[in-house]
């Protein structure tokens, strides 16, 4: 309107030309003003942390925080970083001409979820604003960043996470962080950058301890992922996790905690959790040093290091007086170099932990003040989109920078590092500054090495899986493996593990699928020195190709299968109990005692049925019994159908009634099993003979087997029980996490495999042992200095196999050149009314051997032995005839034969006997004429 105005008040006094020289002027100014006010417009910035609770005065020389801010005014830190961003927010302008900031406003979270979502709602509902830097904890920066995304949706502001390094939350995602940037190190680039820092300080092994959040679930997967990538890298002894904050059950379950870590053989521990989990961990750590001090002195030995968000615990870390512990985090700007630089004051109150939230808290507004001026220059508002626009070109890179040189990834929006990561301990004076640094690049080498001020944690780690069905016997048994692992760990009983090194149980449940069982030892294999389980020969064979894959020497408790022996399908298995092969031999044994001539089999339709069908035949008709009939069943079925109709041919059409039952079935299968035999009415006409399986499933049943007196379990031998330690506070938390239900099933209770699952552990223990001893106490392979001795599955079999462990608890342990079991022996147990009794034993050398003090009661009440058919005659002959008529009529006719041979044969004799007669008579009345001649 005003150039208008001017034009036609010109055009009126003025000449033409002196009209176009106006209206050009007018223009030009017109242009210039837009332009100016397109650059000069200030920038709207909001500051979200965790500034504390409202305390005291404000202390800084700041100019102070505007009126309405949520930010109390307030002594101490937390306002030396509001502050140094504001003196920032105010330089930035002069190092952008054409740029300004309004004061930033800062919205205090107190460290809380529901506070800052709260808060932050309020104030973006109040001022829309260009950039938002949210320097707090991972769940309160996500928490706040998904308001703004709530608000705004994709066209909100610039979102600058200042702290928050998990890489759960995926920023580039438009759904998730549409205007979102992230300005410190991801958790997979730190947990990767703090291996080699171990390394250098020769950390081989150490403990992780986490919060079970996401930064500690997050921080823990990184390094884990980062280890795997290793080719010999630093073992996790544990990785335990912080349970809840409730002070009534925290305190006692810490002070455990730190006992435990104590125990692993080496003093290293990681330490990942939010904000309080550094000072928490350091208290327990006082506790149980107080607490055990002449029980276990390993506690004074523990040394942690703790993860950056330690960084934010500022004092706890210094007023610790035990110099205990360490903290890595990426490259910031000392105290000392912000103060002298004015950007915070030199007090008592600062120390290096501001300094880091300080530096990130400045890089991620000089990261604003460079996306604003490249959107300034392309003539654009400082949008959200426009800033972000110039990171996804590249062309916005911080001019000031406290952390190191970075760049913002386009692709990911994630910061890209070349700076350093520090390892350091703090000085325990009242200003806690870093010494003793450990320096790595962003090339992963490594800067000044530390002067011994954090010890090395050199335990060399032997890891063992030990894997066993879902099952409550499996359960136990795959938990008296690893009490005998953890009394060796902690070298309360032989065999002892050398001097130097330590073990690593890992336990896995495999489910009862061969599906499951793949799937729960893959992701582990690559890890496993040794595998001990899974305890079922249908996991076995499932697992197999993996464990043949990564050769891993595998010592079985429970799997049976003769199939198993084959070497060349089966290199590197191995088991401390008796085949199938020995059972069979065992049970035909007892039938032989019995005098049963003739039995049936149901098994399995798998490898494991055919070789139950094949050994136990043999076996059987070595000591004159017959198997009338085999029944496979299929594996899978879960309905009671094919058992139901395996049990009604036996009853309605076979001879014998015997039944050798060897079926690895479920436990919903066997429950349809034993309905089956009472549904039908065998349980006082048949007699059944139970393998391993089974004898498993009623010992947690017993009332199951009751109405089947007369009923036989095969059972390997041993001498004990083994015993369940007074604390199992350990074991079952890796029972837990390796996917086992603590609350199903119980840790008292011992299996028939339990004491061969104690015996399993034990024979890998002096395996390592011997093969450390034999390697002069180092496992480092000295043909190949970065692999372990461990690594070499088929030298570690052959150490194996050659074990002759005495005294365990199923006798001397010895293993033939096939991994078998060489000494076998078995008991015999029997149902009676008054309940399970031992009856007799086999052994190779001696065969069966009845126990003569015990009288057997059978089915009909009385002592004499049933007969393995009560059919009469009539149906024996019609049931064979039927089955095998070809049989019937060649007998029939080979009876007719011999008949006529023997007929034909008489005959011949006879008149043999007549014609022998006329000639003796006619020799006898020429003998007599000849003798009256001569008279």
């Amino acid at each position: 309107v005003t150039v208008s105005v001017l034009y036609w008040s010109l055009c009126r006094k003025l000449a033409m030309r002196a009209c176009f020289v106006a209206v050009f002027c007018a223009v030009a100014l017109a242009f210039a003003g837009i332009g100016v006010s397109a650059q000069s417009r200030a920038v709207r910035v909001l500051l979200v942390g965790n500034f504390g609770p409202s305390s005291g005065t404000n202390t800084l020389r700041f100019p102070p925080l505007p009126e309405g801010s949520d930010v109390p005014q307030q002594a101490g830190w937390p306002d030396t970083v509001a502050g140094a961003v504001r003196t920032l927010s105010s330089r930035i302008e002069m190092q952008y001409p054409g740029v300004s900031f309004e004061l930033p406003v800062l919205v205090n979270t107190e460290g809380r979820v529901t506070t800052a979502v709260t808060r932050l709602a309020a104030e973006l509902n109040r001022t829309t604003y260009d950039a938002v830097v949210i320097s707090d904890a991972y769940s309160v920066s996500v928490a706040a960043q998904t308001s703004i995304v709530e608000t705004y949706g994709s066209t909100g502001p610039l979102v600058v996470m200042a702290l928050a390094a998990s890489p759960d939350v995926d920023f580039a995602s438009p759904s998730v962080g549409p205007t979102t940037v992230r300005d410190v190190p991801a958790d997979a680039v730190q947990a990767s950058r703090l291996l080699v820092a171990l390394e250098a300080v020769s950390w081989q092994a150490f403990s992780v301890v986490s919060t079970g959040d996401d930064y500690g679930d997050g921080f823990v997967a990184s390094l884990q992922a980062a280890m795997s990538a290793k080719q010999l890298p630093p073992r996790i002894l544990t990785n335990a996790k912080l349970e809840g904050w409730s002070s009534a059950t925290r305190d006692a379950s810490d002070e455990q905690l730190m006992r435990t870590l104590a125990t692993m053989g080496a003093p290293g521990v990681v330490v990942a959790g939010g904000r309080g989990t550094a000072a928490r961990v350091l208290a327990a750590a006082a506790r149980a040093r107080r607490k055990w001090a002449t029980d276990v002195p390993a506690l004074e030995n523990l040394f942690f290091v703790f993860t950056s968000s330690a960084m934010t615990d500022f004092p706890v870390l210094s007023a610790d007086a035990p110099r205990n512990h360490a903290v890595f985090a990426p490259a910031f700007s000392s105290a000392d170099s912000l103060s002298t630089g004015g950007w915070i004051e030199s007090s008592s109150a600062t120390s290096d932990g501001l300094a880091f939230q300080v530096s990130y808290a400045l890089d991620a507004m000089s990261l604003v003040g460079a996306t604003a001026a490249a959107a300034a220059a392309n003539g654009s508002a400082p949008t959200g989109t426009a800033m972000l626009a110039s990171v996804a070109a590249g062309t916005a890179l911080p001019r000031t920078l406290f952390t190191g040189s970075h760049r913002i990834a386009a692709a990911t929006r994630n910061r890209v590092t070349d700076g350093d990561f520090v390892l350091g301990q703090f000085t325990h004076a009242t200003r806690a500054v870093f010494t003793n640094v450990v320096t790595v690049d962003g090339s992963q080498r490594v800067g000044v090495a530390v002067n011994g001020t954090i010890p090395r944690s050199t335990q060399s780690v032997v890891q063992i899986c030990l894997v066993g069905s879902d099952s409550c016997a499996d359960y136990a048994n795959v938990a008296h493996s690893l009490f005998a692992m953890l009394d060796a760990r902690n070298r309360r009983q032989a065999p002892l593990l050398p001097i130097g090194v330590s073990i690593k149980p890992v336990p896995l449940a495999a489910g009862t699928t061969g599906v499951r069982a793949i799937n729960a030892v893959m992701n582990h294999a690559h890890d496993c020195d040794f595998l001990v389980g899974p305890s079922r020969t249908a996991l076995t064979i499932a697992i197999n190709p993996l464990v043949t894959y990564y050769g891993v020497p595998t010592l079985d408790f429970g799997s049976t299968s003769p199939v198993l022996s084959d070497k060349v399908q089966f290199p590197y298995f191995s088991r401390t109990v008796p085949t199938e092969t020995q059972f069979a031999k065992a049970t035909a044994g007892a039938f032989r005692h019995f005098g049963w001539e003739t039995v049936t089999i149901i098994t399995s339709q798998d490898a494991f049925g055919a070789g139950i069908v094949e050994h136990y035949t043999t076996a059987l008709n070595d000591q004159a019994t017959g198997v009338e009939k085999s029944y496979m069943l299929d594996p899978h079925d879960s309905t009671n159908a094919s058992i139901a109709a395996a049990l009604l041919d036996i009853r309605e059409q076979l001879i014998t009634r015997i039944v050798v039952v060897a079926l690895p079935a479920s436990d919903e299968q066997l429950a349809n099993f034993f309905a089956g035999v009472a549904n039908l009415g065998m349980q006082q006409s048949h007699l059944f003979l139970f393998t391993d399986t089974i004898c498993q499933y009623t010992a947690l049943r017993p009332e199951v087997r009751l109405p089947l007196i007369g009923s036989i379990c095969v059972l390997p031998q041993y001498n004990a029980d083994p015993l369940v330690p007074p604390d199992t506070a350990e074991a079952m938390q890796l029972l837990s996490a390796g996917g086992f239900d603590n609350d199903r099933c119980s840790l008292q209770y011992s299996d028939m495999y339990s004491p061969f699952a104690h015996d399993a552990a034990n024979v890998v223990i002096d395996t390592i042992a011997r093969m450390v001893e034999g390697n002069g106490g180092k496992l480092s392979d000295p043909a190949n200095p970065a692999r372990s001795i461990f690594n070499n599955g088929t030298r570690v079999v052959e150490m194996m196999r050659a074990v002759n462990l005495r005294n365990g608890l199923t006798g001397t342990v010895r293993l033939g050149a096939n991994g078998d079991r060489s000494n076998a022996a078995f008991t015999l147990q029997i149902q009676q009314r008054s309940g399970v009794v031992q009856f007799g034993t086999w052994t190779e050398n001696v065969g069966f051997r009845p126990d003569a003090d015990v009288t057997i009661t059978w089915m009909d009440n009385t002592t004499v032995v049933p007969k393995a058919s009560t059919r009469p005659l009539s149906f024996i002959a019609a049931k064979t005839a039927a089955k095998n008529p070809a049989v019937i009529a060649v007998s029939v006719l080979g009876f007719i034969v011999t008949i006529s041979l023997f007929v034909f044969c008489c005959k011949y004799q006879h008149m043999k006997r007549q014609v022998a007669g006329v000639q003796g008579a006619r020799r006898s009345s020429a003998a007599g004429i000849e003798m009256g001649g001569k008279a």
